[in-house]
């Protein structure tokens, strides 16, 4: 199937017959596009069938550059990181004491036995699976991406679990 797109001066000169403007007046009168669809789609299906560079467990994304491109600080965490990505951040090593604070009082809790080297050996267990969540490149190796899924699970489950009371 080869499908002829023409532009709008041919459009309204032939009476409107199945043309359709998709170049604006920068073509001339008599210009077509040629467009193969049959060929365009077998194209498009085996780009598809190639191995996507991301799982499909992909579930955590960075922000696209087309959205943050006008205020990059607006996508930046200001106070607690949670995953590999900003965990670097000036303003966010401070916070790491306080992942591990969260993460000692949770333990201390031990209300269902919950050891430190328990939770490693188990998150241990899940890494790789973990790691095909994250949709991008996470330069950290296996003990690092370990004790911050540690840390961060920790303090995702505290803030969860209690969330901040309101004032009487």
């Amino acid at each position: 199937m080869i499908l002829y797109i023409e532009t709008m001066e041919k459009f309204e000169r032939d009476g409107g017959a199945m043309n359709v403007d998709v170049c604006g007046s920068s073509r001339g009168e008599d210009e077509q596009v040629k467009i193969d669809v049959d060929s365009l789609a077998s194209s498009v299906e085996h780009m598809m069938s190639q191995k996507l560079t991301m799982s499909d467990k992909c579930c955590i994304f960075k922000v696209p550059y087309i959205l943050r491109r006008h205020s990059e600080k607006a996508y930046l965490p200001n106070a607690f990181s949670i995953g590999p990505w900003h965990r670097d951040g000036k303003l966010m090593k401070a916070t790491e004491k306080v992942k591990l604070k969260y993460l000692k009082g949770l333990l201390s809790q031990a209300c269902k036995g919950i050891t430190l080297k328990g939770l490693i050996e188990a998150i241990r267990e899940i890494e790789k699976l973990a790691r095909e969540c994250y949709a991008g490149q996470i330069d950290m190796d296996e003990e690092e991406f370990v004790k911050m899924l540690a840390e961060n699970n920790f303090k995702l489950h505290d803030l969860l679990a209690y969330p901040r009371r309101k004032e009487p």
